[in-house]
């Protein structure tokens, strides 16, 4: 995975590197020089701490090009949003995407950080197949505590190392809770849902599904699994020409 564009899973076209965590952000949040807490090594259990420009990945010249607009733009939302600005729709779409974006490269990483640990994922996606590509919501909440620093909840735990699905980012007094699965509040929204999963062929995996038709209704809780109550929600199903690759 070293020699693999991050973005898009190729040998890079180029020699940039693209920080997983974006330098905008890690100046934001304290000292930009710091080494930060990366989880444990799961072999000695100690802990792993390692400098932000460590933990930078290849990229090709024309996708780190494509992804820094999209940085550009949730730099600009998240300053907003922080500063108490109301967004429009279309800003909390970029922070899904965004969001979308580091919790993937997170996954990348922290894979890359856990070789020999007692589960091992060879990565069969990369970021460019994953960001809007999947049912998404995301949780807002802010905090009393003003003390600036930066958090990855989860991303260092082995069901994450198996399903990045979810994971929670704290940026100053911010928690960003994210979730992206498919179908995942397809159901909660009234649009059709899986009624039945099965497994058709395992090399490469294929999976069957049974949809079920949805109801046209909003429901008043759209994920089976409640949330802390507070904060601001936001739940963006997709349309599925075919279901995504697993």
């Amino acid at each position: 995975m070293a020699r693999q564009c991050i973005f898009c899973g190729q040998r890079p076209a180029g020699k940039t590197k693209e920080h997983v965590i974006p330098i905008w952000l890690i100046k934001i949040t304290g000292d930009p020089d710091r080494n930060a807490f990366f989880g444990y090594d799961l072999r000695t259990m100690e802990e792993r701490h390692y400098s932000f420009d460590n933990f930078v990945f290849p990229a090709c010249n024309d996708c780190n090009k494509s992804f820094s607009d999209l940085e550009e733009l949730a730099h600009h939302v998240l300053t907003r949003l922080m500063a108490g600005d109301p967004l429009l729709p279309w800003e909390f779409s970029v922070l899904l995407d965004w969001l979308d974006k580091v919790r993937i490269g997170l996954w990348l990483g922290y894979s890359q950080l856990g070789k020999g640990d007692p589960i091992t994922v060879t990565p069969n996606f990369y970021i460019a197949n994953r960001v809007r590509a999947k049912d998404r919501m995301m949780a807002v909440y802010k905090t009393d505590k003003h003390s600036k620093g930066i958090n990855f909840v989860g991303a260092d735990t082995l069901v994450f190392r198996l399903i990045p699905s979810c994971f929670a980012l704290r940026i100053n007094e911010y928690y960003f809770v994210n979730l992206s699965k498919e179908f995942l509040v397809s159901r909660g929204v009234g649009f059709p849902y899986p009624r039945k999963w099965s497994v058709i062929n395992t090399k490469p995996v294929i999976i069957g599904v049974t949809l079920g038709s949805g109801s046209g209704v909003v429901k008043p809780t759209i994920l089976q699994k409640s949330l802390p109550a507070g904060g601001i929600k936001v739940y963006q199903p997709m349309i599925y020409a075919s279901l995504p690759g697993m």
